[in-house]
């Protein structure tokens, strides 16, 4: 494999479309989280640096001032211990796997107003969220999962089949004739 060159925004989008895959496909949760939260830290950047990123800019207003370090301290508290050992080699962390499905959600929405076309993997993912969580998301109405038929409430379905509906839809995407 020779040079890869990419920007920013590319490298977000990249790794946004790889953490959906690899959650969908059921990969370590230590693994899903560091790729989402890496996708996450570039594309907030990116929005800090742009300031005119709407979502971002609403988002953030509910961020008391002068509690902007600790509020994003809390956001990245599990990034940075999966990425930086130097000043606690032995110590241990408990987080939700849950946690990167909702960083996903705003490296998504965030990738959007920055002018970024939504990938396959990311339609879905927004579709797939909101059936899972109806009770937190609004659903979707510029998507749909085409073919498929869903029964009534995907809520309710174990998080293994939830994951599962996702994959195939993805698959399915990559080869229609199966």
């Amino acid at each position: 494999m020779g040079a890869v060159k990419v920007t920013k925004l590319e490298a977000a989008q990249r790794q946004v479309n790889a953490a959906i895959r690899m959650l969908f496909d059921g990969y370590d949760a230590v693994a899903v989280h560091t790729v989402t939260a890496a996708a996450h830290q570039i594309v907030r950047d990116i929005c800090r640096h742009r300031k005119d990123v709407e979502s971002y800019l609403r988002f953030t207003d509910w961020i008391a001032p002068d509690h902007e370090k600790e509020f994003w301290g809390h956001v990245n508290r599990t990034a940075n211990f999966l990425k930086h050992a130097d000043k606690d080699s032995e110590a241990t962390h408990e987080f939700e796997d849950k946690v990167a499905e909702f960083q996903l959600l705003f490296c998504c929405v965030w990738l959007r107003d920055l002018g970024a076309a939504d990938s396959f993997e990311v339609k879905t993912y927004l579709i797939w969220l909101a059936l899972c969580r109806p009770n937190i998301l609004k659903a979707s109405k510029e998507g749909h999962f085409g073919e498929l038929i869903l029964p009534a409430d995907v809520s309710t379905w174990p998080r293994g089949q939830q994951l599962e509906l996702g994959r195939n839809v993805l698959k399915k995407r990559q080869n229609p004739s199966a």
